[in-house]
């Protein structure tokens, strides 16, 4: 995420416009909400200053061996930055982080699925 202006392209004609400057996520995808469930999305900041959005899914089905998931996302989509807004050469990245959790029942007492899916993070990443 970064403190950027960025551009709304014109349409029939009309001019582009310039947005003033605010906090935006500058990669932008399309999960894909079939077979994924957004568990929880915050934004966080490191000692250094820089600003992350940092989203947790959960796949809406148990993975059979040997079962390949759908993907999350098929493509990324940089944001409309106004031109001089980055630094010239500057490297941006988008980690993408992958838990694979094995786990039968860990929360059986009629919890919502998605909780189920928070609980099991929970437990396995502490």
């Amino acid at each position: 995420m970064a403190n950027v202006s960025t551009v709304t392209p014109g349409s029939s004609g009309n001019p582009d416009t310039i947005n003033p400057p605010q906090l935006l996520p500058l990669f932008e995808y399309t999960a894909d909400s079939v077979h994924w469930l957004l568990l929880e999305s915050d934004i966080e900041t490191t000692q250094a200053g820089d600003v992350y959005e940092v989203k947790l899914y959960g796949y809406y089905e148990v993975a059979a061996k040997d079962k390949v998931t759908e993907p999350l996302f098929e493509h990324v989509t940089f944001a409309r930055v106004l031109q001089g807004e980055l630094s010239m050469g500057e490297q941006l990245d988008m980690p993408v982080t992958a838990v694979a959790i094995q786990s039968d029942h860990v929360n059986p007492s009629g919890a919502s699925f998605a909780d189920q899916l928070r609980d099991a993070y929970a437990i396995a990443m502490n």
